[in-house]
């Protein structure tokens, strides 16, 4: 049986953000009894032990940008020793170098023991996550070099499938194919409709990361040449962000965050004198603005969620909400406001992004065992809970998301015993 397709990525991503952010084991701020913690420039600060930052200051660090104006906070390090083995042997040794494929890239499918499995498909996205990790593992592991090379290594592997899955005209567009053949071939587009903004983005993520780790002017040029594909068919020039499709103008929170997260690699990546960083700084700052006022809604004060599904001009037309994205969207707008050199704690975004993650973490999609259910719908106050299953990847977000605000407001226990619990 096939059970860890695309299962360990963002749980990668939330525990090398764990181990970066919380190793520092200092002496930790006293609890505040207020869960309403003013985020405002006025207690942004020493009071919260945040380092104001002025202009586009980018540290090349291979850990969350976030890492760059909030210190370390304590944390136990019997905690830090999970994290730190679970990144290592329940994560990255089973696959690096084991996924690679002999057809290009990675095995997508593992059996219950491991067991390689893979048909005649593979999917942009996740042989752009299985590059993305490999080559952040690389710079996570820097100070170990024989370590380092093998994931970087099996980064290269990935890079150069997902220059086979570009590439192929559709209706006299050339893009990345969602599918293709196990070894990049046929790519499974029939015309620009089918041309996914979500898989370009993946793509784009994985290049600009894995430039970040090798230094391979090529997979810069196939991150911007990507964006560029983006701005082109995917931008929507009129009511701003994504499209999810070259042809179909609907908006979708997932397809915008990860979008979002895609230029904010891209930006980091790009030399300071690249012709389209200004812009690309120009994108995230659009997209911040759409997701904060359109995306974000405040049903009655502080009970505030993302709308998952929007027409062109953002409006929805139910009261959806999807639990995992709307913390991964909360964790993304901090990461992007960081990227271009703002402090989240004087932004006029924060209060509503905190709102949201509170209001996640103390409605009924939140179990009091820690675990996050999937989906539900939001009237008259509260959430009904749609489907209940827990899926691998909102555990991951709550988790990574929780550590951020525990970083943040460093002085409320509300996020630290959540993310104890998560």
């Amino acid at each position: 049986m096939k059970v860890f397709r695309r299962i360990f990525l963002p749980v990668l991503c939330v525990c090398a953000f764990l181990t970066a952010c919380l190793e520092n084991n200092k002496g930790r701020t006293e609890a505040s009894d207020n869960r309403d913690v003013e985020l405002d420039a006025a207690t942004a600060g020493d009071a919260l032990c945040i380092r104001p930052i002025t202009g586009p200051e980018v540290v090349s660090s291979p850990n969350q940008h976030i890492d760059h104006i909030v210190p370390r906070a304590a944390i136990d390090q019997a905690l830090l020793d999970a994290f730190d083995e679970s990144l290592r042997y329940d994560l990255l040794y089973p696959y690096y170098p084991i996924a690679e494929d002999t057809y290009g890239g990675f095995v997508e499918d593992r059996g219950s023991t491991w067991t390689l499995h893979q048909n005649n498909d593979k999917y942009v996205v996740a042989q752009a996550r299985y590059t993305w990790t490999a080559a952040k593992a690389s710079l996570f592991y820097a100070d170990d070099p024989p370590r380092a090379a093998i994931y970087r290594n099996s980064a290269a592997v990935g890079f150069e499938f997902l220059t086979r899955m570009w590439g192929q005209n559709y209706d006299g567009l050339t893009g990345i194919a969602l599918m293709s053949d196990r070894d990049g071939s046929n790519g499974r587009v029939g015309n620009k409709k089918d041309l996914v903004v979500y898989g370009h983005a993946f793509a784009i993520y994985a290049a600009a990361t894995y430039f970040d780790a090798s230094g391979d002017p090529a997979a810069l040029d196939f991150a911007v040449d990507g964006y560029s594909f983006l701005d082109d068919y995917g931008h929507d020039s009129t009511y701003g962000g994504y499209y999810v499709t070259a042809g179909n103008t609907d908006k979708d929170t997932n397809v915008n965050l990860h979008v979002l997260e895609a230029l904010i690699a891209l930006y980091h990546a790009m030399p300071t004198s690249h012709t389209l960083r200004s812009e690309v700084a120009s994108r995230i700052s659009e997209l911040l603005v759409h997701l904060h006022d359109d995306a974000i809604h405040c049903e009655s004060g502080t009970d505030c969620f993302a709308y998952p599904v929007m027409d062109r001009d953002w409006t929805a037309s139910d009261n959806s909400v999807s639990f995992g994205h709307d913390v991964e969207l909360a964790f993304l707008m901090v990461d992007a406001m960081v990227i271009l050199g703002q402090n989240p704690l004087n932004s006029p975004f924060i209060k509503k992004i905190k709102n949201m993650i509170d209001f996640t973490f103390t409605h009924a999609g939140y179990r009091s065992d820690g675990g996050l259910y999937y989906t539900g719908i939001y009237s008259g106050g509260s959430i009904t809970v749609t489907e209940n299953r827990l899926a691998w990847w909102p555990q991951a977000e709550a988790l990574g998301t929780l550590c951020m605000m525990r970083m943040l407001v460093p002085g409320d226990p509300f996020y630290s015993d959540k993310m104890s619990l998560t």
